[in-house]
């Protein structure tokens, strides 16, 4: 429409300027103008089609390439995956597995002991305190001894009263005493012959009635008399110059030793007015004061002795019985580890626990006493136990939860072989040959990850899938655990890793340090 109207205003304006040649001429100049257009196209034409040509092979000959280059990528796609590396060990069963069990006692002094005086009496004086270390004998306390010591003048003066006797009877009469004994019987001597002689000579004159018959009678008597008084007189001299009587003197000798005892006892009940440390220790606690009378047998001071600690344990009877006086055990306290030796093993059983108590006496590793401990401290003594269980060893990384809330882990057994390993190259004679598949070629260390290259043998090749199988663990330590159930001897199982595993995956093997795998299943 827009070009018809374009016509018409051309027409109109070539009719209202002035007539029909105007017109024409314009129709004739329009004719010119299209010409050389028309032309124009039929010249390109040519052009475009070859351009159109080129497109068409550019395009067919990217496809081509695309293809090619697909095909690869889709050839890799749908080609078998390549088994995960995963490390591997071979168990080995045994019969028994040794256990550490954890005890818990207790820190003793080796020697405790709550001291007390033996008598009563008022105590003066209380030389330590708490949490004093005294040393053996020391003095700790005394008690009032004015009492005791006014006794003990009393009884040392009738002592030597007593010893003064005993040596007057054992050093006899005095000589001074002798001779005038002696004297005496001299003297009585004399005057018996005197009125003996007065005798004889009134008896001659009684018979010629020259003297009375009492003159002779007195003088008869008087010489008896005489005679008896000598008799006395060298009775008593020989008594002299014999000295005491040896019963006499044993008599003296026993009074001084009563007497000597009583001093003695009061000499010990001073001597207990004070309190000793019987032996080297610790004061871990103090009862009374100074001003205090105390009975006999009251607690005083509580004194402990850490030179050498003990350690008191309660285990089974079992456990007793596999123990001997003189083994050493290690026993935690506070953290630290010490070593302790078996002192005694008791050989009943507490009412209580029903345990047997086993003494341990703490050292460290010189065998000098250690202070470090404190009584009331709880210490963890661990003892070995061997249980008879048929299983094996494997290690902890190699567990993973089963169902049911069992463990389970991965074995190795054999699915089928690579597609490598079906090659012409690998079924030829020579990796077929007795010695590609000799044992030496098939030992652990022929399966190594080094030997697992492309020219290994065949048996080399072999891919390995991995199978769940459930297991009951027994024990555990800090890195292996000891398992029993569908795992045999000689069995390969994924030592670690297994979080990446799933039933039935491919894998290939890498072996473990030997030395590390056998020490694992032992």
């Amino acid at each position: 429409m827009q070009v018809t109207e374009s016509l018409t205003r051309d027409t109109g304006t070539a009719v209202g300027n002035g007539g029909p040649t105007r017109s024409r001429d314009h129709r004739q100049r329009r004719r010119e103008r299209r010409r050389p257009t028309s032309v124009g196209l039929r010249s390109r034409r040519p052009t475009a089609w070859i351009s159109i040509t080129i497109l068409f092979a550019g395009s067919t000959a990217a496809l081509t390439l695309a293809r090619s280059t697909i095909s690869p990528a889709r050839d890799v796609s749908t080609a078998e995956p390549i088994p995960m590396a995963v490390e591997v060990i071979q168990v080995e069963r045994t019969d028994r597995f040794e256990k550490t069990v954890s005890f818990l006692g207790r820190v003793e002094a080796a020697r405790e002991s709550e001291l007390s005086f033996e008598r009563m009496g008022l105590i003066t004086r209380v030389n330590v305190d708490e949490g004093d270390t005294v040393d053996a004998m020391q003095s700790l306390a005394e008690l009032d001894v004015e009492q005791l010591k006014a006794r003990r003048d009393e009884i040392t003066a009738r002592l030597q009263a007593a010893s003064a006797t005993l040596e007057e009877m054992i050093a006899g009469p005095r000589p001074e005493a002798i001779e005038a004994q002696r004297a005496e019987v001299s003297r009585l001597g004399a005057e018996l012959k005197r009125v003996t002689l007065q005798r004889d000579r009134q008896s001659r004159l009684l018979p010629r009635m020259a003297t009375s018959t009492e003159e002779y009678e007195s003088a008869l008597y008087a010489a008896q008399a005489t005679q008896s008084a000598l008799n006395a007189a060298t009775a008593l001299l020989e008594e002299l110059e014999n000295g005491t009587r040896a019963e006499q003197v044993m008599t003296q000798r026993a009074v001084v030793r009563q007497i000597e005892a009583e001093r003695y006892s009061i000499d010990v009940e001073i001597r207990k007015s004070q309190l000793f440390a019987p032996f080297a220790g610790t004061v871990a606690e103090r009862f009374v004061d100074e001003g205090r009378v105390v009975a006999p047998g009251q607690s005083i001071l509580r004194l402990l002795e850490m030179s050498c600690p003990e350690i008191r344990v309660g285990v089974d009877s079992a456990t007793a019985a596999s123990l001997a006086v003189g083994e050493r055990l290690p026993v935690t306290i506070h953290n630290e580890t010490h070593l302790a030796v078996i002192k005694a093993i008791r050989s009943d059983l507490a009412d209580t626990t029903r345990t047997v108590d086993i003494l341990l006496s703490l050292v460290d590793e010189h065998d000098s006493p250690r202070l470090a401990v404190r009584s009331g401290d709880l210490a963890t003594v661990q003892i070995a136990q061997i249980t008879r269980r048929e299983g094996v060893w494997i290690p902890i990384e190699s567990l993973t939860e089963g169902s049911r809330g069992l463990w389970s882990v991965f074995a190795l057994s054999p699915a089928a072989l690579s597609p490598a390993a079906l090659s012409p190259a690998a079924l030829s004679p020579a990796a077929l040959s007795p010695a590609a598949l000799s044992p030496a070629a098939l030992s652990p260390a022929a399966l190594s990850p080094a030997a697992l290259s492309p020219a290994a043998s065949v048996v080399d090749r072999v891919q390995h899938r991995v199978e769940r199988r459930d297991v009951e663990v027994l024990h555990t330590t800090a890195d292996r655990v000891f398992v029993r159930g569908a795992i045999g001897a000689g069995d390969q199982i994924v030592a670690s890793g297994v979080h990446r595993l799933v039933a039935g995956q491919s894998v290939r093997p890498a072996w473990r340090d030997r030395r590390l795998a056998l020490r694992e299943s032992q």
